[in-house]
């Protein structure tokens, strides 16, 4: 008998019952192939593999373990999926794969997430978290003249975003610096476009911490929720600044003002605590002068650790001397901002341990050894700064 063919019996009983051959040919019909992925997920540059990283394979999820590996079995082959990985502080990764029968592997590398943005009625905003920083311990924001519809936000990602080549000229050099002081420091940078109209609203200083703590929730860097910053901008964003400084002292390193006329002259409370920096034009408009003269005046002879410096020649721009920036900048940060390790906090300044500026003679001295009114002083936090004070007020004007 032919083994390869069925009897009329064995043919009765597969119509009868919709059997499988029983007997018969000794070759059957198989499922459909299946095939099987995995890998490892690593971050980008330090290869380093990550677990608790949500992967996904079409509709199928799973998890990587503790060193990073991830796995699906019984996959139908052929079509394409898509392959997807996801956590907080890293960019989604996509591509699609297409499975052969058996085993299939594919590595994933995973790019953390540098810039966050957070979008409100009173302003948008942008921040970069520069990687290798384990805790971030701060942040700096620059912030530009709303009115003129500037947006510093070029600060945070370093890309130009204003149509005038001198206005990311400035915000570009600023960043350059601002970048070396956050690598050495721990700190995030970040930048606005401010809607004009809620220039110094609650509302407004209220969405600066929301998206301090929105990017906090993103990347997964919970110390961000808290952060404090130092604020600084020229003309209405260094109002800006300043009125920030007054209505959350608690979470201002410390200020910079430039040149603008449009302060509310008040006595800044806890805000006078914080060291600040106003800088006037010598030939800018009279009224901007004497706004921020009145403001220096009313805050430091009740103490503000505040100092006033007039840039010979100039008129209403930003200053450029980068070194006294950068020099005062990292004296503040390091005064203010408690060691790293743990959590962080902002430290007290004692008015005493700092330089002051005679604004007339534009002489320094320690402060004890400070002969005139100290009140009516500059207050500088080091001599680095204070001679740094000395060469720019006692500056010839450039032609």
């Amino acid at each position: 008998m032919n083994p390869t063919r069925c009897t009329a019996t064995q043919i009765a009983v597969l119509f009868l019952t919709a059997a499988i051959w029983i007997g018969c040919d000794s070759s059957s019909d198989s499922d459909d192939p299946s095939g099987s992925l995995s890998g490892i997920v690593r971050e980008e540059g330090t290869q380093t593999p990550l677990p608790n990283i949500s992967v996904e394979l079409g509709s199928v999820e799973t998890t990587t373990d503790q060193n990073g590996h991830y796995a699906f079995n019984g996959l139908l082959v052929g079509p394409s999926m898509a392959l997807r990985a996801s956590a907080n502080g890293f960019e989604l990764f996509s591509a699609n794969v297409v499975l052969q029968a058996g085993s299939n592997s594919r590595d994933i590398v995973m790019v953390r997430k540098t810039y966050y943005t957070y979008d409100s009625e009173t302003g948008d905003f942008g921040l970069y978290l520069p990687p290798g920083i384990a805790t971030y311990r701060g942040a700096i924001f620059l912030v530009l003249p709303p009115q003129d519809s500037l947006d510093s936000r070029g600060f945070a990602s370093g890309k130009p975003t204003s149509s005038v080549p001198e206005n990311n000229a400035y915000v570009a050099a600023l960043r350059v610096l601002s970048l070396q002081l956050a690598d050495e420091h721990g700190l995030a940078l970040m930048g606005a476009q401010i809607v004009n109209e809620s220039v110094f609203s609650s509302a407004s200083f209220n969405n600066v911490l929301k998206a301090l703590e929105q990017a906090a929730n993103e990347s997964g860097h919970t110390e961000l929720a808290q952060a404090p910053l130092l604020i600084m901008g020229p003309s209405r964003g260094g109002c800006y600044a300043h009125a920030f400084t007054v209505a959350r002292s608690e979470r201002t390193i410390g200020f910079m003002s430039s040149k603008g006329g449009c302060h509310i002259v008040d006595d800044a409370g806890g805000g006078k605590s914080v060291p600040g920096y106003l800088f006037i034009g010598a030939i800018d408009a009279e009224s901007a002068r004497d706004n921020i003269t009145a403001l220096f005046e009313t805050n430091r002879s009740t103490g503000a650790l505040w100092a006033l410096a007039t840039e010979p020649g100039a008129g209403h721009r930003p200053p450029m001397d980068f070194d006294l920036i950068g020099n005062w900048m990292d004296a503040v940060i390091t005064g203010r901002l408690s060691a790293p390790g743990g959590s962080v906090t902002l430290r007290s300044i004692d008015e005493a341990t700092g330089w002051l500026g005679d604004r007339e003679s534009r002489s320094i001295a320690e402060y004890a050894a400070y002969q005139g009114d100290k009140l009516q002083a500059s207050w500088l936090p080091s001599m680095q700064t204070a001679e740094d004070w000395e060469a720019f007020v006692s500056a010839v004007p450039s032609l």
